[in-house]
């Protein structure tokens, strides 16, 4: 994993750690991604995930980020970092909605 500041990160940052598994630190928060730059396009596309298996992978997980060198885009795999609140296995999906204060 590389960690960078949000007040850091250059288009050289994400192509010198293409498709490396970030951690992005922001307002106190950290948040986990990877990111893949294709210097042929000019579109982007985000992935986050669903539903996550966990007797499979535990956070931080980037569904379909496998997938990357098959779309014709610039990617960027979120990891919901939601999931990493629950101690309930069975809560599986969050959709990004953040922590319970």
């Amino acid at each position: 994993m590389v960690k960078i500041s949000s007040e850091d990160i250059t288009l050289d940052f994400l192509k010198s750690n293409n498709g490396k598994e970030l951690i992005i630190a922001h307002n106190n928060e950290t948040f986990y991604m990877k990111v893949y730059v294709k210097d042929n396009s000019k579109r982007l596309a985000v992935h986050t995930n669903g539903a996550i298996d966990y007797t499979i992978k535990t956070p931080p997980v980037y569904q379909r980020s496998s997938w990357s060198s098959n779309i014709e885009a610039n990617s960027i795999f979120l990891d919901d970092k939601t999931l990493h609140y629950t101690n309930d296995k069975k809560f599986n999906t969050a959709w990004l909605i953040g922590e319970k204060k």
